[in-house]
């Protein structure tokens, strides 16, 4: 499929410098904001609130509920309204709300909580991802740059987190996360409001803002295309891993009596190893094609998270997490150049917010189906047989690729 340059080119110096800040730094600042809550919200429920394992899972989950239901109608305001002006409040609601995660200290406002600003900050990546497909249309060298400054931001934010939390208590972590949501805000609002043409200047009335039953319906057909139906299949089992990292993974980690400091450079370690392993995505699909490097980088992101029960020295955990990070890096680009390529520009927003809600169903299932295993077979039983599970619908998309279903490459 062949590649249109994208908006860049048609941009000014300045213009295209401050787009091409603003889209690597909400990337840099939005998603890392996952792994340092992830670390946070399980400590927080277990330390301070008491949480049974299938509370921590459910706590863990909601982050993802709202992002199920309402990523695509975010992808679609932003087609429609413009991308930059959906981020830039998503961001503003971000800020304001992660306060009180310590002000309203019971399970209910954890819950509340998480559900709310698992949807904003959900949108402002749904954002980044989206101006990455309008502004360069699918180009491999700016996925691997947008994945290497997220993974860099991934791999600092839990280091981050996890220093704070040892210095001030967990408090004083999610002190850290609201200084890095001002970051993001200060970022959305240094991209230019021409990137959103004519809509950055539309007005809003209210009826635009509520879901369309016509849009749930034009994301639904572009499941019908082969390629965003498979860039749907890998989404979900690369997120149900990362939804094993970002719940019970971090539970074990505590159990065998590790720091916080430890923890988060565990979790944090994967995406430092992620960020350089981005730019590996151009020559890995010249020795194979991207739909391939899709399969292979999956195999190693289950097989090295699986793993983990087994180990408990810290080193060999460090060393299975940089593995982790080398699927993680490699995989990620190459899945969000084959959707680009894959979708019309003016859908860039609804086809991320599409791929989001694949994304939020597994990272609600997971914890919450990890924490009922947990319940009643124990923690390391969890990772074994949901590792299975994902290692066999891993193989099944192989055949199918082999089979020729989905390729754009």
């Amino acid at each position: 499929m062949s590649q249109s340059p994208g908006m860049l080119a048609h941009m000014d110096a300045a213009t295209r410098r401050r787009t091409i800040i603003g889209i690597y730094g909400t990337a840099f600042f939005s998603l890392s904001i996952v792994p340092m809550i992830s670390i946070l919200v399980p400590l927080w429920a277990v330390q301070h609130l008491n949480a049974t394992p299938l509370w921590v899972g459910v706590a863990v989950g909601a982050r993802s509920f709202l992002p199920l239901l309402f990523s695509i109608h975010g992808g679609a305001l932003m087609d429609r309204l413009g991308t930059r002006r959906v981020m830039a409040w998503c961001g503003i609601v971000t800020l304001i709300l992660f306060p009180l995660y310590v002000i309203w200290d019971t399970m209910l406002g954890l819950i509340a909580l998480q559900l709310v600003i698992g949807l904003s900050q959900g949108l402002s990546w749904v954002g980044a991802q989206a101006l990455y497909g309008q502004m360069s249309r699918g180009s491999a060298a700016h996925a691997g740059r947008l994945t290497f400054f997220s993974n860099l931001g991934s791999f600092l934010g839990p280091l981050v987190a996890g220093f704070a939390a040892d210095a001030a208590g967990v408090v004083g972590g999610f002190a850290a996360v609201s200084g890095w949501s001002i970051a993001l805000c200060a970022l959305t609002f240094l991209i230019p409001r021409s990137v959103d043409g004519a809509s950055a200047r539309a007005a809003v009335k209210v009826e635009a803002l509520l879901p369309r039953v016509d849009d749930y319906r034009r994301a639904a057909t572009l499941c019908l295309i082969p390629a965003v139906a498979l860039v749907l299949a890998f989404t979900f089992v690369r997120i149900a891993i990362s939804g094993m990292q970002s719940s019970f993974y971090v539970v074990y980690l505590a159990s065998i009596d590790l720091t916080g400091t430890q923890i988060g450079l565990l979790v944090g370690c994967a995406n430092f190893i992620a960020s350089p392993a981005a730019l590996l995505t151009g020559p890995a699909q010249r020795l194979m094609p991207g739909s391939w490097v899709m399969v292979w980088m999956t195999v190693v992101c289950v097989t090295f998270m699986t793993i983990t029960p087994a180990l408990s020295n810290f080193w060999l955990l460090l060393a299975a997490s940089a593995m982790y990070g080398l699927g993680v890096g490699v995989g990620f680009p190459t899945l969000l150049s084959l959707l680009t390529l894959a979708v019309p520009v003016e859908l860039q927003g609804m086809a991320a917010g599409l791929r989001t809600t694949a994304n939020r169903a597994a990272t609600l299932v997971i914890p919450v189906g990890m924490g009922a295993l947990a319940e009643f077979w124990g923690i390391e039983a969890s990772f074994y047989v949901l590792g299975a599970v994902l290692m066999g619908a891993t193989l099944i998309l192989g055949v199918l690729i082999r089979r020729g279903f989905g390729r754009v490459d």
